[in-house]
């Protein structure tokens, strides 16, 4: 719920301020303005695809969002969408640490010392 709250933020910028927001976006560096540009024509082609893979991704997650609002997407959408992906990259990491916990388990009570089980 609180991705889904930062992502309807972003979203409201969007809408309320649409490109002016995108280009305070460009001109922290070069790289992010290129960035930027980039990312607003991937999302152009694949609205859907990309707002579900862009939380995978830190830098273009508020990007995502804040292009979503600026294209006008509806609301509907963007909500199922960011909940979609929300659930989806959360259940990623939770699906990491099932499979990955006994790797950890031995790997921590050998770098700490402990018994397995503490």
């Amino acid at each position: 719920m609180a991705s889904l709250g930062a992502d309807l933020t972003w979203y409201a910028l969007g809408r309320w301020r649409g490109p002016r927001l995108l280009r305070v976006f460009g001109q922290g560096s070069p790289r992010t303005a290129i960035l930027v540009q980039r990312v607003g024509q991937a999302f152009a082609s694949h609205r859907g695809a990309f707002q579900l893979s862009a939380r995978f991704l830190p830098e273009l997650n508020p990007i995502a969002a804040g292009l979503a609002g600026a294209t006008k997407s509806s609301m509907r959408h963007f909500v199922c969408r960011g909940t979609v992906s929300a659930v989806t990259w959360a259940g990623a990491w939770i699906g990491c640490g099932y499979f990955l916990s006994d790797a950890i388990t031995k790997t921590a009570s050998r770098l700490f010392g402990l018994p397995i089980g503490w």
